[in-house]
């Protein structure tokens, strides 16, 4: 059997990954070997060496295919496939991770006719209010309304960071014997220096390329006594990590340390990557050299940097 397990929410990807994992482990037992490659590592071909001589002790393999994206990736998969039954063979489990890919991708492609394929995009506020009022839950605890937006609204849907603060108030809730959540104990234990003053709505629409969201957004950060100087530069920062992360694609997949490449958090840079599909490099070009022409205007005092943060929010 092949799974494909894909989209921008590594942390939902790897608690299905050990879902499989577990489950196999309760049928195989100790007949189970797992064996995992990355393909920014070493040749997907490497799997073939499992397949051809598996271990008495272990004849059942768990194979975990990672970073796998683009047309050589899938060809080196299909082949692999073809050659050892792995879409029919009870003697296999392959599981193929990644991070987003496209409707069109080869692999997703060929995972979709050969096995199974879960996408785990980001989750939306609505579905993130969920999954934190689900996980107090089974704890035996209620969360108030506004200590839920409130974290929500201060994490994002950042899982990894998410789990462990609510992991953080579970216990603290738990030691203090309260089974409600409330907005002031989130305020005093949970803090959000990291993205304090970031202003992702705003940085949203603009590597959506959605006008209007970047506009009203700005607008209401701006109304609000947000710094158009610091608007402007992360607005800028943001149109030059898109268009690293667009040369990084050119290469076929995502190097292992994208983020520590173009200096993103990598959820960040998961989000960004999602988001790429609406940019051609005539347009990213584009914007640049109009970052550029901000930049240089600003600080000479040729622009206004409210005007500039304007026309860059509106020029996407």
């Amino acid at each position: 059997m092949i799974y494909l397990l894909f989209g921008s929410d590594g942390f939902r990807i790897h608690k299905r990954f050990q879902e499989i994992v577990a489950r196999a482990r309760a049928v195989h037992g100790t007949n189970l070997a797992h064996v995992q490659i990355d393909a920014d590592e070493q040749p997907i071909e490497t799997a073939a060496k499992d397949f051809e001589s598996p271990s008495l002790f272990a004849p059942t393999r768990l194979i975990v295919l990672k970073n796998i994206q683009g047309t050589k990736d899938a060809a080196a998969l299909e082949r692999l496939v073809d050659r050892f039954s792995l879409d029919t063979s009870a003697a296999a489990i392959v599981v193929v991770v990644a991070g987003p890919l496209e409707d069109k991708d080869a692999v997703r492609q060929l995972c979709q006719q050969k096995g199974k394929l879960q996408e785990f995009p980001l989750l939306s506020n609505a579905h993130l209010a969920r999954w934190v009022r689900d996980y107090f839950a089974a704890h035996d605890m209620e969360i108030d309304v506004d200590a839920l937006e409130y974290i929500v609204g201060g994490i994002g849907p950042d899982l990894w960071r998410m789990d462990n603060e609510c992991k953080k108030l579970a216990l603290w809730y738990g030691y203090k014997k309260n089974t409600r959540v409330r907005i002031a104990d989130i305020r005093r234990l949970v803090r959000f220096e990291e993205t304090a003053g970031v202003p992702f709505p705003f940085l949203d629409g603009i590597s959506a390329r959605s006008q209007k969201q970047s506009v009203a957004e700005l607008e209401r950060m701006l109304i609000s006594g947000g710094d158009e100087s610091a608007l402007l530069f992360m607005a800028i920062r943001q149109c030059e990590q898109m268009a690293q992360l667009f040369g990084l694609t050119q290469e076929g997949r995502l190097p292992a340390d994208t983020a520590k490449k173009i200096g993103a958090h990598p959820y960040v840079v998961n989000k960004l990557y999602a988001q790429l599909k609406k940019w051609s490099h005539a347009d990213l070009e584009r914007t640049l050299k109009k970052c550029a022409q901000y930049d240089v205007a600003t600080k000479t005092g040729a622009c206004d940097v409210r005007l500039a943060a304007t026309l860059l929010a509106v020029g996407v």
